[in-house]
């Protein structure tokens, strides 16, 4: 039996390190495809909320997060993006309400997080006569979209034209807190009311109506201990009734 020499030993380990530096490299480029992947995701998700420039972007994921600044900059840099850590995209999925699957390039089908769980929970099928499956269609409709959510009835016409006075609103209060520029329900000076919500870096939030005859008011931040989010507003349903007039 051939006794192996130095030199032959000296090139198994070139060998075996020449293949670890491969796999090394290959994983280091898969991770960052991944990363330019998920950037670009988190900025279309983000654009979809009003938030199109990357300073802002990175102060939402701040918010999101709880993370550095500098931390959460990298997720949306052009040159060199980053990948936020397990609990850091733990909460951007349930803060943009978006599914992992898409966010990561798993998934072509954008379907935020909550319908995805919802997948999970079939819709009961009550027994129901043939002339009222319509409005088993329409309530299958709303369960896909807003199954998670919270019946709520608006009140006022501070948002108007986008949410009508008596229109049933549907509020997430699993996620309590800002969770991005949107429409929330919250509680300002003893007050329950529907407001919009935009984050300004370095100011505060802007607390608007969509009803132009109301002002907007800028909340600062060592003002903002009298504003308390309760919830998202994910949607709202309205009946619009076309009377017919007798000829």
């Amino acid at each position: 039996m051939k006794k192996s020499t130095m030199l032959d030993r000296l090139h198994v380990d070139d060998v075996v390190h020449k293949r670890a530096s491969r796999r090394s490299k290959a994983v280091k480029e898969q991770a960052g495809d991944w990363a330019v992947l998920l950037r670009k995701r988190l900025s279309e998700r983000l654009a979809e909320q009003d938030i199109t420039e990357q300073v802002k972007q990175a102060a939402a994921l701040c918010d999101i997060t709880g993370r550095a600044y500098q931390t959460t900059r990298r997720w949306v840099d052009d040159e060199e993006p980053g990948l936020p850590d397990l609990t850091s995209f733990k909460r951007i999925c349930e803060g943009l309400d978006c599914d992992a699957n898409w966010l990561i390039g798993l998934s072509q089908s954008k379907r935020s997080l909550r319908n995805a769980q919802l997948e999970a929970q079939p819709f009961p099928v009550p027994d129901i006569a043939p002339e009222y499956r319509w409005m088993l269609e329409l309530l299958r409709q709303i369960y896909s979209e807003m199954g998670a959510c919270q019946p709520r009835r608006m009140t006022g016409d501070e948002m108007e034209p986008v949410i009508h006075d008596g229109d049933m609103m549907f509020v997430d209060r699993s996620r309590p807190g800002f969770n991005g520029n949107g429409v929330y329900l919250v509680e300002y000076q003893g007050s329950e009311m529907v407001r919009s919500i935009e984050m300004r870096v370095g100011e505060g939030c802007v607390v608007s109506c969509f009803n132009s005859k109301y002002k907007d008011k800028l909340v600062r931040k060592r003002e903002g201990v009298g504003l308390k989010i309760l919830a998202r507003v994910e949607g709202a349903l309205n009946i619009r009734k076309f009377w017919r007039v007798a000829p």
